[in-house]
């Protein structure tokens, strides 16, 4: 949805991934080196890759790609940072928690509406 309001207004879009933290441990236990840690982020950089073959098929505008490591919503605000904050379009999911949920987990969605300087579109998880 954000691609194709981009398009309508000739923009750039920024596809982004973001990684709270770098695993420490695998799934079988053992300690993640540095090359582990390598490897996970080209697999997160080649699907947003074709993520964005995908995006372009359909909309007809190829969103540049990012991988972040850190508070998402505070990767998502930066990004915004770097052109007008006040005139970029952050478009973000939402996995639909409750409010207890989102008081114990975080919200990165209610993060970034409340500190973005701009717009921001905040998608709900498809429905079951």
């Amino acid at each position: 949805m954000a691609a194709r309001m981009g398009k309508l207004f000739d923009v750039k879009v920024l596809l982004m991934g973001v990684y709270p933290q770098l695993p420490e441990i695998d799934a079988e236990g053992r300690k993640f080196g540095a090359r582990m840690a390598d490897d996970e982020l080209r697999r997160e950089e080649h699907a947003l890759k074709d993520r964005a073959v995908k995006i372009e098929s359909a909309v007809g505008i190829r969103p540049r790609i990012r991988i972040a490591v850190g508070d998402p919503a505070v990767a998502l605000l930066e990004a915004a940072e770097e052109g007008a904050p006040e005139r970029t379009l952050i478009a973000l999911g939402s996995r639909g928690l409750d409010a207890v949920q989102r008081l114990r987990l975080g919200s990165v969605s209610t993060k970034v509406l409340h500190a973005a300087k701009g717009p921001v579109l905040v998608c709900p998880p498809p429905q079951s």
